[in-house]
């Protein structure tokens, strides 16, 4: 595609509008981390508990793979009096690749199954 000016454009540039604009990303999956069930976290937002637990065997980070989030959708079970139904939670579901998946089978059966 080419843009072309006029040499002897006299109006200024027009503006960009967007309507409706298509919804923004709301991110995607970079890296990934296991966690052990048993380990619960002080503070996730802290790099030291993070460093501490990854160096205790607590937490497995992947750095580099893509994927995808599905940001959760509702669980239900059967409601009580005029609810049909009651909101038990909800199931999310991440997807990613790990470029090094090949290389790496023997740790992903091992992480399945522990």
């Amino acid at each position: 595609m080419a843009v072309y000016y006029q040499d002897s454009c006299e109006s200024g540039q027009e503006d960009h509008f967007c309507d409706p604009c298509s919804p923004g990303e709301l991110g995607r999956i970079r890296s990934v981390a296991f966690v052990k069930k048993s380990y619960t976290f002080a503070d996730p937002t802290s790099k030291v508990e993070w460093q501490t637990a990854v160096a205790a065997g607590n937490v497995i980070v992947i750095a580099e793979v893509n994927g995808s989030f599905d940001g959760g959708s509702p669980k239900t079970a059967p409601g009580y009096g005029d609810n049909a139904t009651e909101m038990m939670g909800y199931d999310f579901k991440l997807s990613f690749k790990d470029p090094n998946y090949k290389q790496n089978v023997g740790f992903y059966n091992t992480l399945k199954n522990s």
